[in-house]
């Protein structure tokens, strides 16, 4: 297996983690986003705040303006960075932090031999709680908010929220 077969093999499988937590543990203030990324012509796109997968990437990939152009991640109500380097080479990151996002994506870049590495796109969506949600007199009835029993479990459902699975690095950080 090449590295290019490898590196979209990673991604496929990350695009399912993300949409079994959107499909699980969406709530209505998700704003989910794509990142797309052309390493020939040196072109991406970015969008946030589409209602669903597919029309985050459509909008993105309606920003690369390159014939290229592939989605790289989907992202939710967390931050994302994409780092590229003059020869094409490329590394993101998404975290609760941007400094942490950007730093990695750059760290990512260089290890792929990347030359010359700098933030080519980023975005950081609200934290879920901090998201705007106009006031309702009562939730619909098809609504279950789980409740968490304590502290830890709260922790635990907003990082699943934030589309994180657990027991990577990503969700460790989420939890503290």
């Amino acid at each position: 297996m090449d590295f290019n077969t490898f590196i979209q093999s990673l991604h496929k499988i990350q695009r399912l983690f993300f949409l079994t937590g959107v499909l699980f543990f969406s709530s209505p203030s998700f704003s989910i986003g794509s990142i797309v990324f052309d390493q020939d012509a040196l072109k991406g796109g970015i969008s946030w705040n589409a209602s669903s997968i597919s029309e985050a990437d459509r909008i993105a990939l309606g920003y690369c303006k390159a014939s290229n152009c592939k989605v790289l991640t989907n992202f939710a109500d967390q931050c994302i960075a994409l780092a590229a380097g003059t020869n094409g080479a490329y590394g993101y990151k998404k975290s609760i932090s941007l400094t942490e996002a950007k730093k990695v994506a750059i760290e990512t870049c260089k290890k792929y031999e990347g030359v010359e590495c700098s933030i080519f796109l980023s975005h950081c969506d609200p934290e879920p709680t901090q998201a705007i949600i106009p006031p309702v007199s009562k939730p619909p009835a098809a609504v279950v908010k789980p409740q968490a029993t304590n502290s830890m479990e709260a922790k635990r459902q907003k990082c699943i929220r934030l589309g994180l699975a657990p027991g990577t690095n990503d969700f460790a950080q989420c939890l503290n």
